[in-house]
Formats: structure tokens, C-alpha cells, sequence
């Protein structure tokens, strides 16, 4: 079994000081007040949501599956039903909004796709290919 961490671009950065700025914001007025429980608790669930979104992701392959683990979705994909990897591909509105940028875009099935961002793409992709050698590779 070979688990992958998501790539770490410095929009995940960008984005926590964003978090940061709008509470250090709301909250400034509490702190004043001396209210410092609400500030801390704030400042725990921002963390939260920020590690969750953004550090939390796994991949995972296990015998003839890949399996992704969100925080709130676990996905198990079959790597024989893997028709063809896309390579360097974005998701999202804007690459600004999308702070892992640049990823895979796994087509399986008929119609299915899934976005994955491995920290290490070659040493993925082939540990996917040992198992499916027919996969496409898009560069």
C-alpha cells in the first residue's frame, strides 16, 4: 500500500492568510473587550476548515484499487477501469481560486472523472501503470 499527500502550492498559503486577515477583522473588537475565548475558538475552527480542505486529502493505492480519502468523501476507484490520466490539468472557475493548481484528472468508467493532486505524479503514475499498463497517458 502506497498513500499519496496532495501537492502543497502556495495559493493553500494565500488562502490562510486570507482566513487570518478576516479574523484577525471580525474579531478585533472582542479581543479589545477582552473576550478572548470567542477569538480563540475562531481561530480553531478557520484552522479546522483550512487543514481540511487543503492538507487533509489523501490517495491511496491498495492491491488493484485507488482509493481517495476527502473529508467528507471516500471514493474506492477500480485501477482497471481507469481509461486515461490527464496530465497538468486545472480545476475550478479560476487557477486563484483552485490553490492546487495543476493535478490529474483520473477517467474511468464511462463517463466518470476525478480530480487528484499526488505530491510525487511520476512515482504515481507508475504504480498505476504496474497495475494497468493500458492506461493513456495526456501530457
Amino acid at each position: 500500500m502506497k498513500i499519496y499527500r496532495p501537492k502543497i502550492y502556495g495559493g493553500t498559503y494565500i488562502w490562510l492568510l486570507i482566513i487570518l486577515a478576516i479574523f484577525i477583522f471580525n474579531s478585533y473588537g472582542n479581543i479589545n473587550k477582552g473576550l478572548y475565548l470567542g477569538a480563540l475558538l475562531s481561530t480553531v475552527f478557520l484552522g479546522f476548515i483550512w487543514y481540511v480542505v487543503f492538507i487533509f486529502p489523501r490517495y491511496s493505492i491498495i492491491d488493484k484499487s485507488l482509493n481517495l480519502n476527502n473529508f467528507l468523501e471516500k471514493k474506492t476507484i477500480s485501477i482497471p477501469s481507469i481509461r486515461k490520466i490527464e496530465r497538468n490539468q486545472t480545476r475550478g472557475l479560476y487557477p486563484f481560486f483552485n490553490p492546487y493548481q495543476k493535478g490529474l484528472v483520473v477517467h474511468f468508467n464511462i463517463y466518470d472523472d476525478v480530480f487528484i493532486n499526488p505530491n510525487s505524479e511520476d512515482t504515481f503514475l507508475q504504480e498505476i501503470l504496474k497495475v494497468n499498463p493500458t492506461i493513456e497517458i495526456i501530457s
